[in-house]
């Protein structure tokens, strides 16, 4: 049963890897037990755009997790994000891809429930995402001819993400597998609903400190074009 299910997981996502708008998300991620419940960790990501066709995004993420109970646990954490847009055309100009530094605090409170083997979890995450102001090369349409840049403003980016989570762990294997939806509501515009991720896959626990993880995610966008995510992690406790 156990391989049964990954085979099918990994023939999905075979087919998702024929789509033209196929993502590679990736992610490493060490953790250490600081003292009692409060632990600290460290991740790195890398992520691509569509087809994989360029880097659209590296950043690294430092936090603590605080267990409060069996039942709830406390995160905080910063980010930095050194992110790449795609070249952009209009009728009169074209703005080529550069790359713009973000810097991310967060917060989240995640709720969780144990019951024959399934685990039910609610994680409610605030996040307030800042970029600096900055001048960007421009052309005219025929991308040859300076225009003057275009100027990226200063802005802060208020999100609320609600994430609804169903694990099951199959009995003597190292498979957890899941499926989840988030919500991201765009509090800056009045909790406006800006996109929907869809998301199932497994992790794998290798041993008690090292673990991987494989998914699909479709991204429901409501402002751009859908996305088709694959995934990759690993996590190791120290």
């Amino acid at each position: 049963m156990v391989k049964r299910c990954f085979i099918a997981l990994l023939g999905v996502i075979a087919m998702v890897g024929n789509l033209n708008a196929q993502k590679l998300w990736t992610s490493a991620e060490a953790s250490t037990n600081i003292v009692g419940g409060l632990n600290g960790f460290a991740q790195v990501e890398f992520r691509t755009h569509d087809g994989l066709s360029s880097a659209e995004r590296w950043a690294g993420t430092i936090g603590l997790e605080y267990s409060v109970c069996k039942y709830l646990k406390v995160t905080a954490g910063y980010m930095y994000m050194h992110q790449q847009t795609e070249t952009s055309h209009s009728a009169d100009a074209v703005v080529p891809s550069y790359w713009l530094p973000k810097h991310r605090g967060l917060v989240a409170l995640t709720g969780s429930y144990g019951w024959n083997g399934f685990t039910f979890s609610l994680r409610e995450r605030y996040q307030d995402t800042y970029n600096g102001r900055k001048s960007v090369p421009r052309y005219e349409a025929d991308g040859i001819t300076r225009m003057a840049d275009k100027v990226v403003d200063a802005k802060h980016k208020h999100t609320l993400r609600s994430r609804l989570e169903v694990k099951y762990k199959i009995a003597s294997s190292g498979f957890s597998p899941y499926v989840s939806c988030e919500l991201h509501n765009y509090l800056t515009e009045g909790m406006e609903l800006e996109e929907t991720r869809w998301t199932f896959g497994t992790s794998y626990s290798i041993n008690k400190k090292n673990s991987v993880e494989l998914y699909y995610r479709f991204i429901d966008e409501t402002s751009k074009e859908d996305a088709h995510i694959i995934g990759l992690g690993y996590k190791i406790k120290i």
